[in-house]
């Protein structure tokens, strides 16, 4: 069951802005369309995820060749509206008109590596390449084994500042230039390149849109001029301007690497401290052996014939033979590789960044370590996306930060979208106190009509308060439950500074709304 309104436009001055919240983050777009008035709106994406993956694929529409000729545009428009995912949401409801101005306030968490593209502002197009030109590179395999259907085109715009190779060693990105000096350089500079399609695109499959990248403290800088050209962006900063959206993923404010989270909830480490613990060694340990010793020596170390005795000795490059503690510097583990493959060429900086890593593990990680399965190195030996456990006083102090950014707008958003991401992404000790602070803030920002105000903070509210947030809030049973789970009626979550459970007190439900199965 999930709560439902009879949606109707309201005028700009109205704050009884609606909230719909969802498990999964793509079944936001459910609302997007259901609310659409015939013009695209704007979106402020808050997430530690881009969610503009290009997924979609068919084997018959996509078969290359001089005869080749593209699906009508309703026939693409449907296959994208159709096939909705956490991942791609955003460039269905761009291609379905829904949208064509995204901005993405994304994290900035110190481990892992974002999906792009880096912090800038960019022109793009939206558009199904032309396969029957001949004598292009070769093109990627998506979905279920076919070409894209869709893909990117930059048309304009640039980053803020323009990079060079990645320093493994350090997890960072060289910077070569500044094109944009009074704006502060992001903490993590790591971001996946994606696919440049060397076909021109259809015409008539094409849709042009914005798409600028931000983190918080880039936009709340002074002098740096961001947060009036993301009011452009968003095409708030005139009379009579654009309505926009307001897209919350609550793991903006924690997020787990995925592949780390199983391997985090296989082991209980699930408290903050243990996850964090695992974490920083983990992530960076990944980058060494992804993006450096791999890719140094594919083929020696990673040949078949040597790729299983490799991964032992990686496995077991913080103790003896005798399961004692070592700290082998960089030369012995030159030593280790050569003694595989007398011929591996390693740069000196990716063995040193291993043994570094090694003799600062503490009493706790060489455990974790050691508890590791075999077929857990699968999961940690890989790139990571970004990864931070919160604590409460960091998700709160970014709650409030954020505050400042939103009453920067003249008019409030016509629809707030919220995403738990509980399913791979969100750790489980900061989902309740990231969901009430979000609702919080988007209660004091744009209050509801004739409420008295707000407390300034979540645990200083009272049952009244309570209601009030939850006034005009929807929620939207999960499409993607968790492995063996039946989809189940969602509410709010737990209360996080008192005992016991707030889904008992029922929202001051406006009479328009209705309870549906």
């Amino acid at each position: 069951r999930c709560w439902q309104w009879d949606w109707k436009p309201w005028g700009r001055l109205s704050l009884n802005v609606p909230v719909c919240i969802v498990d999964s983050h793509g079944d936001a777009l459910f609302y997007w369309s259901s609310t659409h008035t015939g013009q695209a709106r704007t979106v402020l994406h808050l997430d530690s995820h881009a969610d503009m993956m290009i997924n979609w694929s068919n084997q018959i529409w996509t078969s290359p060749g001089p005869d080749w000729l593209p699906p009508s545009r309703d026939e693409l428009v449907g296959r994208i509206a159709q096939q909705v995912d956490l991942a791609n949401f955003q460039p269905s409801a761009i291609f379905q008109g829904l949208v064509d101005s995204v901005v993405w306030l994304r994290s900035d968490f110190p481990l892992g590596q974002y999906n792009g593209p880096p912090p800038g502002h960019y022109r793009c197009l939206l558009a199904m390449p032309d396969y029957s030109v001949q004598g292009c590179d070769a093109d990627p395999i998506v979905g279920d084994g076919a070409r894209p259907l869709l893909a990117s085109y930059p048309v304009s715009g640039e980053s803020f500042r323009e990079y060079g190779a990645t320093i493994v060693h350090e997890s960072r990105k060289e910077v070569l230039r500044v094109r944009q000096r009074h704006v502060p350089v992001e903490r993590n500079t790591l971001w996946d390149s994606s696919w440049a399609c060397t076909r021109p695109p259809v015409e008539q499959l094409s849709v042009a849109f914005d798409h600028s990248v931000v983190t918080l403290n880039q936009l709340i800088s002074e002098d740096t001029g961001l947060l009036e050209a993301v009011r452009q962006k968003l095409r708030v900063d005139v009379p009579g301007g654009s309505d926009w959206i307001l897209d919350i993923d609550l793991d903006y404010f924690a997020t787990y690497s995925p592949l780390l989270a199983y391997i985090i909830r296989k082991h209980g480490w699930t408290a903050q401290a243990d996850a964090e613990a695992f974490s920083s060694w983990a992530v960076p340990l990944g980058q060494l052996c992804a993006h450096g010793l791999e890719k140094a020596a594919k083929a020696t170390l990673f040949s078949p014939d040597c790729q299983q005795r490799t991964i032992k000795q990686i496995i077991t490059l913080p103790f003896s033979s005798e399961g004692q503690h070592v700290c082998p510097f960089g030369p012995e583990i030159l030593g280790i590789f050569r003694a595989i493959h007398a011929a591996c060429q390693i740069p000196e900086e990716i063995t040193e960044g291993l043994s570094i890593l090694v003799r600062r593990l503490t009493h706790q990680q060489r455990t974790q370590w050691a508890a590791l399965q075999p077929d857990d190195w699968w999961w940690v030996m890989q790139s990571q996306g970004p990864h931070h456990y919160s604590s409460r006083e960091e998700i709160s102090s970014a709650a409030r930060s954020l505050e400042k950014v939103l009453k920067y707008f003249p008019y409030p958003p016509s629809l707030v979208t919220i995403a738990r991401s509980m399913d791979m992404y969100m750790p489980e000790g900061a989902s309740d106190i990231a969901e009430w602070e979000v609702l919080l803030l988007v209660r004091r920002v744009w209050p509801q009509k004739d409420w008295p105000k707000l407390p300034e903070q979540l645990q200083h509210c009272g049952e009244e308060d309570v209601r009030q947030i939850l006034d005009n809030v929807t929620f939207y049973p999960t499409s993607r439950p968790l492995p063996g789970q039946e989809p189940i009626p969602m509410g709010p979550r737990p209360w996080p500074w008192l005992p016991g459970d707030v889904s008992d007190l029922p929202p001051v439900l406006p009479a328009s709304w209705q309870v549906v199965d």
